[in-house]
């Protein structure tokens, strides 16, 4: 991890460009609404529908509210779990707000996207120091989504290429759908931070905020626990291999 600071400059250039991106996401909701009618009412979801209305049902749990989630589909009784924590914590702040539950996830999804954004740029620049190099790899990671849609626009395949289903494995398909997993991601690229932070300056508050950091990853996708075990794991495996010794510290 090498030693950087933002100019302003790549401050404003990070925020225009994060700004065009949650425009062009924003761009098929938006028509959704301008095209809504009576007749045809657009739900708020252009990709990943029963996704997207599960999470609405969820919010609406935490609208009513319930702290712990309940599984509708069952006429069995049962305990409530701490599951879906974050959409039932969305659901209670848009009930506070007055908003409809749609237009409340839809701005945590251009706030939670703007922070991954962001943090993307602070993950990149911890270790590139040349700035066009950092804006080259901002601007890959943001925009670039697989080559799927070249493969349908000229017909090369009856499939669904993966870069439409795989949300967690392309940035812009993160900050197009599911607020929850760009938090996610901000967390975790956050975890590594400021696990890299204590490690150089040797300071334990640095690697207590990480573990509060995953520790909220597991609350809201769990399984995202594993992918900080496995770089966090391999990264010490790597200082035990160059220092020939266990970092115990």
């Amino acid at each position: 991890m090498k030693p950087f600071r933002l100019s302003a400059n790549e401050i404003l250039w990070t925020m225009a460009w994060a700004l065009v991106a949650l425009a062009l996401t924003s761009l098929p909701y938006l028509l959704g609404c301008y095209l809504s009618s009576p007749d045809m009412h657009f739900g708020g979801f252009v990709i990943a529908v029963e996704d997207g209305n599960s999470y609405l049902a969820k919010m609406a749990q935490g609208a009513r509210g319930e702290w712990l989630f309940h599984l509708p589909y069952t006429s069995e009784d049962h305990d409530g779990a701490v599951l879906f924590t974050f959409h039932l914590l969305l659901g209670k702040l848009a009930r506070l707000s007055g908003l409809s539950l749609v237009t409340f996830y839809h701005l945590a999804r251009l706030l939670c996207d703007l922070l991954l954004l962001w943090v993307i740029y602070v993950f990149i620049s911890c270790f590139v120091s040349f700035v066009a190099l950092r804006r080259i790899a901002f601007l890959l990671v943001c925009f670039s989504s697989g080559l799927g849609w070249l493969l349908v626009t000229l017909r090369l395949t009856s499939e669904i290429p993966i870069d439409f289903l795989l949300p967690e494995a392309f940035t812009f398909l993160i900050i197009y759908t599911f607020p929850h997993l760009a938090l996610t991601r901000t967390l975790l690229l956050g975890a590594f931070i400021l696990t890299l932070v204590a490690f150089k300056n040797k300071r334990r508050l640095w690697a207590i905020l990480a573990g509060l950091a995953c520790f909220l990853v597991g609350l809201i996708v769990p399984f995202h626990v594993g992918v900080a075990y496995v770089v966090l794991g391999s990264y010490l495996l790597a200082l035990f291999w160059t220092r020939r010794h266990i970092p115990w510290r």
